[in-house]
């Protein structure tokens, strides 16, 4: 499925609105720090509650590196870059292998794998 950059923001401004409400000393600025303590940030932004609350609600996973980038960005830069790492992901996902048996005649053993049609050969 494919997101448009409204649905993307729409949903990270959520995750931002509950996660900076919790720190009195950030203003709404709509940066993406502004979801921890600015005046205590955490020294690891992987598996922060904002951070997995980002990788949950689009399906994604986040590294160190990517989350440090993300926390330097703006909002709207950041819907940008969650959009490159959901097609990244949808690219580098490997189709789910899903096999039944289709029909047996003879001695071909026809599958239908994703869509697809694989005939195999067995001994009988």
């Amino acid at each position: 499925m494919n997101h448009t950059f409204e649905e993307v923001y729409k949903t990270l401004h959520a995750i931002y609105d509950k996660h900076w409400r919790k720190y009195r000393e950030n203003p709404d600025s709509k940066q993406m720090c502004c979801m921890w303590p600015t005046d205590d940030p955490p020294d690891v932004l992987e598996d922060t509650e904002p951070l997995l609350d980002i990788e949950e609600a689009f399906d994604i996973s986040i590294d160190e590196d990517a989350a440090i980038e993300l926390y330097d960005m703006m909002l709207d830069e950041a819907t940008k870059r969650i959009m490159e790492f959901m097609a990244r992901e949808k690219v580098s996902q490997k189709p789910e292998v899903r096999r039944e048996k289709a029909s047996l005649s003879g001695t071909n053993l026809c599958y239908i794998c994703d869509n697809s049609l694989s005939i195999d050969r067995i001994q009988m």
